[in-house]
């Protein structure tokens, strides 16, 4: 990086960030993408430091043959150059960074350089034009960028951010963002792993993480309690209790689940010490459904509106859910989802119209 003398000013910061060495500004992350801090100030130090302040040295120059009267001359062949560089750098750095309002002005610049359509009369480029399309195009962008809005995740938090796409993006090598799903146990093969074998609940896993990574706990907490669901329905489907619901899985209450469960758990118990495989079932049985149980102290008040979930207690949600689903994964995989189908039947006694 270029030395700078002490004491630094922001102008030298933003000059050095725009010039280090071997580094060209890359494009901005995709929507819900991690950027390090440092790219994120590199990238606009070279469109504010370099590129702007280059089409404002241009415009303060144009502006003075304004202000001497020369507003209406012709710009000469070197000072339009001048001027077709620096609003083609411009405009082509609003492309990469996906500044819509800037290129908007490409076409009618682009007017005052190109040669004219046939039939068409090319468009005078005066001292004073210039200046109004460089004010214009500057204002611009700096009017969206002012719009840019970006969310810091605390360092802490930042492996629970779930980054799809990882190797394909062009900080990959930059920011220390997870592509591993959370539960996954790399030691075991990949079609043993959590997210192959619970793929509906991995996804809600990654929900929760990214939640929880950007403050979202009471969203966060959601999506565990929705994984843990598709873990009571694996449960359900092991013990072969699919058919003592009176309604599809699908549709059942925790409750329901739980009233078939708890005594399929209780029958298991009975003679569970005549051999070490009745012993290991019942129990890997009994602690699932009872930690499955246990989920109620953070699923109830969340689900019915009654708090607000805060850092800590979705960090041991997480804890948790992780073991929960880490043990069911040793024996039990995900139930397919049924396709339902909703009918609204129409009343035999609909409400009188108003």
């Amino acid at each position: 990086m270029t030395s700078l003398p002490l004491p630094l000013t922001m102008e030298d910061c933003r000059r050095a960030l725009a010039s280090t060495d071997g580094i060209e500004p890359v494009l901005l992350a995709r929507p819900f993408e991690l950027a390090s801090a440092l790219d994120m100030l590199r990238v606009y130090a070279g469109l504010s430091y370099g590129i702007l302040t280059q089409i404002e040295q241009i415009k303060a120059r144009f502006k003075k043959k304004c202000d001497s009267g020369q507003g209406g001359e012709l710009l000469t062949p070197r000072e339009k150059s001048l001027f077709n560089v620096a609003t083609g750098i411009a405009l082509m750095e609003c492309a990469n960074l996906e500044l819509t309002e800037p290129l908007k002005r490409k076409r009618k610049i682009r007017r005052y350089i190109d040669p004219p359509a046939p039939r068409k009369r090319a468009l005078r480029l005066t001292y004073e034009k210039a200046h109004t399309e460089i004010e214009e195009l500057k204002d611009a962008i700096l009017a969206e960028l002012n719009d840019r809005v970006f969310l810091r995740i605390p360092t802490s938090l930042e492996h629970y951010y779930f980054a799809e796409d990882r190797e394909g993006s062009p900080f990959s090598n930059l920011v220390e963002v997870s592509s591993k799903p959370l539960f996954d146990d790399e030691t075991k093969p990949l079609e043993k792993r959590f997210s192959k074998r619970w793929p509906n609940a991995n996804n809600e896993i990654i929900a929760a993480g990214n939640c929880y990574a950007t403050g979202n706990n009471t969203a966060a907490v959601f999506h565990l309690m929705r994984a843990v669901e598709h873990g009571a329905r694996a449960l359900v489907a092991g013990l072969g209790l699919t058919l003592n619901l009176k309604r599809p899985i699908e549709l059942c209450s925790w409750d329901e689940l739980i009233r078939v469960l708890d005594p399929a758990v209780t029958e298991l118990k009975v003679g569970h010490k005549t051999s070490r495989q009745r012993n290991d079932k019942w129990a890997f049985y009994d602690k699932a459904v009872g930690h499955f149980k246990h989920f109620r102290v953070w699923r109830d008040p969340v689900a019915h509106a009654r708090k607000i979930a805060q850092e800590g207690e979705t960090k041991d949600a997480f804890h948790n859910v992780r073991q929960f689903m880490v043990h069911l994964n040793d024996q039990l995989k995900e139930q397919p989802v049924e396709s339902l189908t909703f009918e609204i039947q129409q009343s035999d006694n609909p409400l009188p119209e108003n």
